[in-house]
Order: structure tokens, then C-alpha cells, then sequence
């Protein structure tokens, strides 16, 4: 069973500081609506469609580098370094293809 709450606060959220970017930068901005659609819409459904193929530790494993990511985009903002971090997305898909050949062991 998928929940969609957490989708539902997401949108929320990105409802309300688009309503703040307008009175700030008019109305323009609201036209990333139709970017952000497309972009997150994909992913929605690419991440439906691969759902049946990825097992519990796949997961984990996507969940882990990927906080990592995340991790590392705060620390070049705080420190002000320049790791580039969109060089390593590709290890999202190695540390899938690793865990479904050699596991976690």
C-alpha cells in the first residue's frame, strides 16, 4: 500500500514558498510549477515502475548514498567548499548493481 502523505506535505510546502517567490519576483515564477511537474511526475512514476525490481537491501543501500549526497551538498554550503557532488550520482546505480551481485555481506 503506498501512502501519499508524505507527496501531499511536499506540495504543501512547495505551494507555499511558491507563493512567497511570487510576491517576491512575480508571477513568473510560477511557471517552474510546469518544470517541477515533469521533473518529479518522472521520477514519480520511474520509481513505480522499478519498484517490483528493487529488494529491501537495494533500498537501503540507494537510501544510505543517497543521504550522503544530501550530506555533502550542506557541507559545501556550509564550509564553502566545492566538492562536486553531481559527479558522484552515478553511485546510486553502482551500489544497486553491488548489492544485486555481491549483497550486503
Amino acid at each position: 500500500m503506498v501512502y501519499p502523505s508524505l507527496l501531499f506535505t511536499k506540495a504543501s510546502i512547495d505551494f507555499i514558498i511558491i507563493l512567497l517567490f511570487a510576491a517576491t519576483y512575480g508571477l513568473g515564477c510560477c511557471f517552474a510549477a510546469i518544470g517541477i511537474l515533469v521533473v518529479e511526475g518522472g521520477i514519480t512514476l520511474l520509481a513505480i515502475f522499478i519498484k517490483p525490481l528493487l529488494t529491501t537491501p537495494m533500498i537501503v543501500g540507494i537510501s544510505l548514498v543517497g543521504g550522503t549526497l544530501i550530506t555533502l551538498i550542506g557541507v559545501n554550503m556550509l564550509l564553502n567548499l566545492k566538492i562536486k557532488v553531481a559527479n558522484m550520482l552515478p553511485a546510486i546505480l553502482v551500489v544497486t548493481f553491488y548489492i544485486h551481485f555481491f549483497g550486503l555481506n
